[in-house]
C-alpha cells in the first residue's frame, strides 16, 4: 500500500523483513496477553486509529501490515545516513576527516556518519565524532595532549596507539 504523503519514507523504509519480525512480535505478544499471568489484569490491546489503515479488518495480517509499514520509528537514533568511508568507498558520503565528498567546506560530525549502529546509546560516540571534528578543523590533536597517569602512559604502549 502505497502512498503520496510524507510517510511514504516510512513505507520505504520498512522493508519485507522488518515487517516480518515486527509481525512475529505481535503475535507473541498476543500470545503472551493470553496467558493466565496477563488475564489477571484484563489486558486490552490499544487500537489506534491510523488513517492509512482504516477499512482493513482488525487484527487481519492485511491490517497488522499497514500499522507497521505507517508507524515506522527512528526512536531518535538514527546512524548511517551519512556513512563514513575511505576516500575510495563509492558507498560513503563522509571521508575519514568528516568532508562530505563532492562539497567543499562542508563536514558532518555527528551519528550519521557511523556506518554501523552502535550496540549502546549513541550519546558517546556522537560526542567523540564531535571532539574529533573539532579537532581536525582547528588543527590539532586534543587526545594526544591529555596527560595520562604515569601508571598507564608506559611509553611501548603509547608508542603504538594512533591518533
Amino acid at each position: 500500500m502505497e502512498h503520496d504523503t510524507p510517510d511514504s519514507v516510512h513505507v520505504e523504509w520498512c522493508r519485507f523483513e522488518c515487517i516480518l519480525l515486527s509481525f512475529s512480535g505481535i503475535k507473541i505478544t498476543k500470545k503472551l496477553a493470553s496467558t493466565n499471568a496477563f488475564k489477571q489484569y484484563d489486558t486490552k490491546p490499544v487500537v489506534y486509529a491510523v488513517p492509512h489503515c482504516q477499512g482493513l479488518t482488525y487484527d487481519s495480517e492485511e491490517y497488522w501490515r499497514c500499522i507497521i509499514r505507517s508507524n515506522v520509528l527512528t526512536i531518535y537514533h538514527p546512524t548511517g545516513t551519512c556513512k563514513m568511508g575511505a576516500v575510495d568507498d563509492p558507498t560513503a558520503v563522509v571521508d575519514p576527516e568528516l568532508r562530505v565528498k563532492g562539497i567543499q567546506g562542508l563536514r558532518v560530525a555527528d551519528a550519521s556518519i557511523m556506518p554501523d549502529v552502535p550496540a549502546g546509546n549513541t550519546n558517546a560516540p556522537s560526542i567523540m565524532v564531535g571532539e574529533k571534528a573539532a579537532d581536525l578543523i582547528l588543527g590539532t590533536n586534543s587526545v594526544k595532549d591529555i596527560p595520562l597517569p604515569a601508571d598507564i602512559a608506559a611509553p611501548e604502549i603509547i608508542s603504538k596507539v594512533v591518533f
